[in-house]
């Protein structure tokens, strides 16, 4: 296309390279070294004009030698056809049976709100250049145009960006758009960063963006790093409806829990006697809380006292998972189960596991358990020598403040993933053990992970464990009322 003149860089072989400068070294003249005749027969690349920028400005902005306007969103644009064929959309229009294709204006009916005139001008304009420039805030139009006129190479840019920059204060509108618009592997990257950030981002207040529907696909998601316990994701729920409730809080995240405190309080006193997910105002959101792990909540006391004290979830509604519990440890403690003999596949095991994590900001040593009652086995988790990652199940080492199994060995299934990422939570690296079926005696260690000796932190440790034998009988759910 039009007049570029390009200089290339040389494909001499280098194996011919000193046969010619030896043999030019008399052309060149007395007293040239070797090295100054290379610079000297070394092409350089250089653009002296770029045809791309012409055609942009003469026949996309100035609209030369049109053959075609199109009248969309209130606009002229003054085009060319053979540019415009390039989209799929355009191409059956101009080159079928179609009255549109003899026609010289034609109007274009936009129905989709978010197809601006903005972002026509980028559609429209990548095909008549090679480099295209979007803002993250113009992304969705962007999309929604692209998605119109069938460029897949601009929402195949897209979708490079959002990679790049999704972050607290993009992924929810970035979902959004993916999912409206058919994007796929878009979608899942915004809901991978949603499942290893909702609980640690900076500043929690953009989850006052996600949907319902959302909420529910996160919390229900077995990969979901959990910081630190199941009932943590209760409190998260707690803060998510505030921030819904009252849009135009813009407090301190240090404020944000008693804030959201105060605001449950103050709105089951006016329910009469019913707790906030029993009213009208708060039914909505029943099936995000069913999407909590309950049966890993209720074997902690702390936590019990907590959603009784709250008034949010009735203690009633919780009714089936105090006995499924006290059916397990039954049948632990009465010796009928030692943990998960058989293999669990990934559904089984993704169904049952219990979600723990931790950050750990700094490479050290590291020791420590998760709360709640693991049905008599202790497990620790070390960190070492700041590589060497461990699972211990302790009977003897260390005091342990809930009942312990003496049981010779003890069988458990588990997962291990550590994350390290950057400012905006984008996922640098990330290690996985997979699925691992191992049985432990008393105080036996096993190595779980290794990191790598420049690991960078900070890390996100997701740990999943199943401790007991699956049974045939489905895990309990909420105890709702028919409404």
């Amino acid at each position: 296309m039009g007049n570029s003149i390009r200089f290339l860089k040389s494909t001499q072989n280098e194996d011919d390279a000193p046969k010619t400068n030896k043999k030019r070294k008399h052309e060149d003249g007395p007293g040239c070294s070797e090295e100054m005749l290379e610079v000297l027969n070394t092409p350089k690349r250089k653009r002296i004009k770029s045809t791309s920028k012409y055609i942009y400005q003469t026949l996309f902005l100035d609209g030369e030698n049109s053959d075609v306007t199109l009248k969309v969103c209130g606009k002229a644009w003054k085009l060319h056809k053979l540019y415009l064929k390039q989209s799929p959309y355009f191409s059956s229009m101009f080159g079928g049976l179609w009255k549109e294709s003899s026609m010289d204006c034609v109007e274009i009916d936009v129905v989709d709100s978010n197809i601006t005139e903005e972002s026509l001008k980028i559609a429209f304009g990548s095909l008549y250049k090679d480099d295209i420039f979007i803002k993250p805030i113009q992304l969705t139009s962007v999309i929604a145009t692209a998605t119109l006129l069938q460029l897949e190479g601009l929402l195949q840019h897209c979708a490079v960006m959002i990679k790049d920059t999704v972050s607290s204060a993009t992924v929810c509108e970035y979902y959004q758009a993916s999912s409206q618009y058919g994007m796929e592997e878009s979608r899942l990257c915004c809901l991978d960063w949603l499942t290893r950030n909702v609980l640690v981002a900076p500043n929690v207040l953009f989850i006052r963006d996600v949907s319902p529907d959302l909420m529910v696909e996160i919390v229900g998601c077995p990969h979901l790093y959990v910081i630190q316990v199941e009932i943590d994701l209760y409190t998260l729920l707690k803060k998510w409806i505030f921030l819904i409730q009252n849009p135009t809080w813009d407090g301190e995240n240090k404020d944000l829990l008693k804030v959201t405190d105060a605001f449950f309080k103050d709105s089951v006193k006016e329910m009469d006697g019913k707790c906030y997910l029993e009213a009208d105002v708060g039914w909505s959101y029943v099936p995000v809380f069913t999407k909590i792990r309950w049966n890993h909540v209720v074997n902690d006391l702390t936590s019990v006292r907590m959603i009784e004290n709250d008034k949010i979830v009735p203690i009633g509604w919780l009714d089936p998972m105090f006995l499924y519990s006290w059916w397990r440890v039954l049948t632990v403690e009465q010796g009928h189960d030692k943990g998960p003999v058989e293999h669990l596949d990934d559904a089984v095991f993704n169904e049952r596991c219990t979600r723990f994590g931790r950050i750990l900001h700094k490479s050290g040593e590291y020791c420590w358990r998760w709360i709640g009652y693991s049905y008599g086995v202790d497990l620790l988790l070390s960190v070492s020598n700041g590589r060497l990652v461990t699972v211990k199940r302790n009977t003897h080492t260390q005091t342990c403040p809930q009942a312990v199994s003496l049981l010779d060995h003890r069988n458990i299934a588990y997962r291990l993933t550590i994350s390290s990422f950057d400012t905006d939570g984008k996922e640098k690296s990330k290690k996985t053990s997979g699925i691992k079926h191992i049985s432990l005696g008393k105080d036996e260690e096993e190595i779980a992970l290794v990191l790598d000796s420049d690991q960078q932190y900070p890390l996100a440790v997701s740990m999943n464990v199943v401790f007991l034998t699956p049974g045939q009988d489905p895990l309990p759910t909420l105890k709702l009322p028919n409404r």
